[in-house]
């Protein structure tokens, strides 16, 4: 061997090893940047848009109604004069206030947040006087950042009416949710002059907290998001619930918990499993998993995400005509063959009670759940009118279940959802805790299969029986 050659070969080695070093680094640093490309991704999928969502941070704690401008983030598009007559004041309401800003019971009615320890509340109508005529109040808040163009949006939030009485008890269509690229004005009291790209469509009443749902898709980069009423009084359709001990004719919404996230393309993530393929583990022990429950769509047509049609390759076979005659039922159509206004629909509750004396309503709770969303009431509110119209009277609501959980956890489980039911119909003015019994009788009432989706759902469900004097 020559002299040096056993040198230059460990020089060799040491610089291949040196490579290797280099690329294994490389490599590394290259995963990580795409791990943490990946996060960010996900994170801006489901991140919320909306700061201090649930009204719970602020420069001071609310001492009195209208105290909107102490909190951190939203705005009072009418500016923060607190002159209620000529302008619009929205309110802040926090555990820790004080006077008639305290929860619960505070100046506009007695109300618990749903989420944390702060809510606002608005007028979306107000028919005092002609002075008052189309007095509006709305929240107004800058998001994190721009919405996208052409990405879809789940826009959510929680109204209630609270228990009322001093302001009346009155609800509201045209709840609406105003995105724009700046910050709009209100002129003092006055609707503002714009059109929202969502709206909800019924008059809206509720002493419990219920859910709005819409799913937008913008057409610019806004980035400001403002909620209430921006029609006028001609356009708007008032439900009245009660009478006020004080002279005005208000709707006055609680608002709280908003959040705006991007739905994730269906291909950017794996589709959960089939409510049909249910491991033994979930047979056993609890219900499956119901469908979601329908979301608030958009009014103006053209910011609708709509699937295209499916189109069988068979022609379809003709419709047979529909009977002359057919019985009213609960399924949305009358004698006709018309559908059932919410007038009608709670005439025929009404009806079946007195009539009949037992109804089903139409109730579909959530998996393992007693908890009531919004597609609840108008028939429980249709039981309530019955109720308040034969005071004598006495019912008894039973909860039940599907046959797929055991006895102990389905009998629990009936009794929670009859409970809820009660609760509401009880809370609201005129009924009394001794007209309303419960009883849960689990999965011993099945009214057809627990075989398909379908089947469980009926099943999962709250009758409505009038007792015997």
């Amino acid at each position: 061997m020559k002299p040096g050659t056993r040198q230059r070969s460990k020089h060799r080695i040491s610089l291949l090893n040196f490579d290797a070093m280099k690329s294994n680094a490389l490599y590394c640093l290259t995963s990580l940047l795409w791990l943490a490309f990946l996060l960010a991704c996900s994170s801006a999928h489901g991140q919320n848009l909306v700061p201090n969502h649930s009204f719970e941070h602020f420069t001071a704690l609310p001492e009195q109604d209208g105290d909107f401008s102490k909190l951190k983030d939203w705005k009072n598009p009418s500016g923060d004069n607190r002159d209620t007559y000529l302008h619009g004041t929205p309110d802040f309401f926090h555990f820790s206030g004080k006077g008639k800003a305290q929860i619960p019971k505070t100046s506009m009615g007695v109300i618990y947040p749903e989420d944390g320890e702060g809510l606002a509340g608005i007028i979306t109508y107000n028919g005092q006087d002609e002075d008052l005529r189309d007095f509006r109040e709305y929240v107004s808040i800058r998001l994190l950042r721009p919405l996208e163009p052409g990405r879809e949006y789940a826009v959510r939030f929680y109204l209630s009416n609270g228990i009322q009485d001093q302001y009346g008890q009155y609800g509201t269509d045209n709840i609406g949710v105003f995105f724009s690229s700046h910050p709009p004005q209100q002129i003092e009291n006055q609707p503002i002059n714009e059109q929202p790209q969502l709206e909800t469509h019924e008059a809206l009443y509720s002493t419990t907290w219920r859910e709005v749902r819409f799913s937008y898709i913008p057409d610019r980069p806004y980035q400001y998001m403002t909620v209430g009423n921006f029609r006028s009084d001609a356009q708007t359709a008032i439900r009245e619930m009660g009478h006020a001990t004080f002279s005005g004719k208000y709707a006055y919404y609680f608002l709280d918990n908003f959040s705006v996230t991007e739905i994730s393309p269906a291909e950017d993530f794996p589709s959960p499993p089939a409510p049909e393929e249910e491991t033994d583990e979930l047979l056993a022990t609890s219900e499956p998993a119901a469908e979601p429950y329908p979301v608030v769509t958009e009014k103006e047509p053209a910011t609708v995400a709509v699937p295209d049609p499916i189109i069988p390759d068979e022609k379809p076979k003709p419709v047979p005509p529909a009977p002359a005659v057919a019985p009213p039922t609960l399924e949305g159509r009358d004698e006709a063959g018309r559908e059932i206004t919410d007038t009608t629909k709670e005439e025929t509750i009404i009806h079946k009670l007195l009539t009949k004396g037992t109804v089903r309503i139409n109730i579909h709770f959530a998996a393992d759940s007693f908890k009531l969303v919004g597609l609840h009431y108008p028939d429980l509110d249709s039981v309530y009118a019955f109720l308040k119209a034969f005071p004598d009277k006495k019912i008894e609501v039973g909860g039940h279940t599907n046959g797929l959980c055991d006895d102990e956890f389905c009998f629990e489980l009936s009794r929670k959802r009859a409970r809820a039911v009660a609760a509401y119909l009880t809370g609201k003015e005129g009924i009394f805790s001794d007209q309303v019994t419960t009883r849960g009788y689990g999965k011993t009432q099945n009214i057809t299969t627990n075989a398909t989706l379908a089947g469980r759902r009926k099943n999962q469900r709250v009758e409505i029986r009038v007792l015997d004097p």
